[in-house]
């Protein structure tokens, strides 16, 4: 840090990644020597003269990373789970990558299947904000429908399967079936 050195001495200088400062969280963002920038971290400043080093420092920004069944759901930031919602810090224009599993269940018969982001990205894909953003993912119910058939074995058109919410599968049963040498 600041100091005394003699001259043609090289400290080194180090700044931390991430600093929390008066309720807020800052990001190093590079060095200053005496006014031009230096790149690394840590860095060495030859004492030739007298010097001024400054670690400069950019404030993060809030990420909400969220869905439309916030509590029930699950998101992954970087890889990492999270349930939604989930809210984080983030040096601003930092690329991170969002996404949700899908599907995911929601009970017995009942599941959530991924349908769009806010920001019109892919069921994973990459962001970069550099303000305050929430990220939604919107998810559609899904229900599943069991077909079946006295006697057992019976063909049902379309059968068994999982349905959006408001779907109105038609089902067929053959008036006049084949099965097992009977009719």
């Amino acid at each position: 840090g600041a100091g005394w050195y003699d001259q043609g001495q090289n400290p080194e200088l180090t700044a931390p990644e991430q600093v929390e400062h008066e309720g807020k969280t800052y990001f190093f963002d590079g060095w200053e020597v005496d006014g031009a920038p230096v790149t690394g971290n840590p860095i060495n400043v030859l004492m030739n003269q007298a010097r001024t080093a400054t670690a400069k420092y950019v404030a993060g920004i809030t990420v909400k990373v969220t869905t439309n069944r916030e509590g029930e759901t699950t998101v992954k930031i970087d890889g990492a789970e999270f349930e939604a919602p989930h809210t984080t810090t983030w040096k601003p224009g930092n690329s991170h990558t969002i996404g949700i599993d899908s599907p995911q269940s929601a009970g017995a018969g009942k599941q959530y299947i991924f349908d769009s982001w806010s920001d019109g990205g892919e069921q994973t894909h990459q962001v970069s904000p550099t303000t305050d953003t929430i990220y939604t993912a919107t998810l559609k119910t899904q229900y599943y429908l069991t077909v079946n058939t006295d006697p057992a074995g019976l063909p049902v058109i379309p059968g068994a399967g999982w349905y959006d919410q408001g779907q109105n599968p038609e089902l067929t049963a053959p008036e006049q079936v084949e099965h097992e040498g009977k009719t």
